[in-house]
């Protein structure tokens, strides 16, 4: 069965609902959205769920929701390593350990088609021993298979595709998708095409109903 994951940490009112479908959780680390105080308590619910846990560091942009393109010549290693490093210290005082890191927006699709950006997530992902989730034939994906290290590769169930495959922006009223049927219809696709990990979009108000359909997907 494909797996499914969730981003949360980020002031979802369904967070604890989509834990009871998941199997890997991608937890704010308090930039984007979130305080040091929500992603704590976030972390632990994750791990009381006994889901994977991984970080999902986003731009220091919180009023656009890390959702538009920054530029980081030289500070993009401390925004991530700051991210990571503080989440990988709330699990350790929980006696928890990170699995793997997801970037959370612009930072997710600069990853994707600047080599540069990837190679600096890779590095913070070696730092941290952690496996790298993303969308596959894409910069980061390269990255890490030159490198040789472990990458998961993910699509999204609730998220229009582009034809050239990419995702429609969020800004755009298409972006999401919200039928059920559609969403279930698109997760078969991505799964016959070897996707590994189904992402599920926790601020939609059908979260609940489309991870409990997805999680029994066969």
């Amino acid at each position: 069965m494909i797996e499914l994951n969730a981003d949360i940490g980020e002031g979802s009112p369904h967070d604890a609902i989509l834990l009871n479908y998941v199997r890997r959780a991608n937890i704010a680390c308090g930039l984007h959205a979130g305080s040091a105080q929500l992603t704590a308590a976030t972390l632990r619910l994750a791990a009381e769920a006994g889901v994977k846990l991984g970080a999902h560091p986003g731009y220091d942009d919180r009023a656009n929701f890390g959702r538009l393109p920054m530029d980081l010549p030289d500070l993009g290693a401390a925004v991530l390593n700051y991210q990571v490093g503080a989440l990988a210290a709330l699990a350790d005082m929980g006696n928890a350990k990170l699995d793997h890191l997801k970037l959370h927006g612009a930072f997710y699709h600069a990853a994707n088609t600047d080599e540069d950006i990837a190679e600096l997530v890779l590095n913070v992902a070696r730092r941290f021993d952690l496996a790298v989730v993303s969308m596959p034939d894409t910069a980061m994906h390269r990255v890490c298979e030159d490198a040789g290290w472990p990458f998961i590769r993910e699509g999204f169930a609730d998220r229009r595709y582009a034809a050239d495959g990419t995702l429609v922006p969020r800004h755009l009223p298409q972006a999401m998708l919200t039928d059920p049927a559609e969403v279930m219809a698109q997760a078969a696709r991505l799964h016959a095409a070897g996707i590994q990990s189904l992402c599920l979009h926790g601020d939609g108000p059908h979260a609940p109903e489309l991870a409990r359909m997805l999680a029994a997907m066969p």
